[in-house]
């Protein structure tokens, strides 16, 4: 009982600490949205946590999302330099997913996407410097899929 109250204790001194030095114990994706219904706050009606999850929870999300995935805000900051290697890894990926529109997109791509392609459009998000970094993510013919594929294979890891 007491190694059990012992760990409960640590544990509890560990999560005050980290919460002291500014940290939070799970990864932290805080970043500027620009609400696309004109708002500039962070507080877009968005059914996926931008602002606690990273883009590699993103595609899993996708994966039993509902096809066109909305995304209400334009998210400054959420995507890093340092997602470029995990994402690229899921480029080839064939598993379906939903598409992902800016909720004031007029065309709405049919059917569902895959995670390669999602994981493309998050590649393009890093190089623009915001997410989603055009209206929908069905818009890569082979020579831009190409292009963008080479400036991701560049980036430092």
């Amino acid at each position: 009982m007491r190694y059990l109250i012992s760990c409960v204790v640590g544990a509890l001194l560990f999560l005050a600490a980290a919460r002291m030095r500014g940290q939070q114990p799970t990864p932290d994706r805080g970043h500027a949205v620009a609400c696309l219904s004109g708002g500039a706050d962070a507080r877009c009606p968005e059914a996926f946590d931008f602002q606690r999850s990273g883009p590699l929870a993103f595609l899993t999300f996708l994966r039993t999302a509902p096809s066109p995935f909305s995304v209400w805000g334009l998210h400054r900051g959420w995507l890093r330099p340092s997602d470029v290697g995990p994402i690229l890894a899921l480029v080839g990926s064939e598993e379906p997913c939903a598409f992902v529109v800016m909720s004031s997109a007029s065309y709405i791509p049919p059917g569902r996407s895959t995670v390669g392609q999602e994981a493309l459009f998050l590649l393009d998000g890093i190089r623009h410097g915001q997410y989603p970094p055009t209206l929908h993510s069905h818009a890569y013919d082979q020579k831009s899929r190409n292009e963008l594929l080479r400036w991701a294979r560049r980036q430092p890891r």
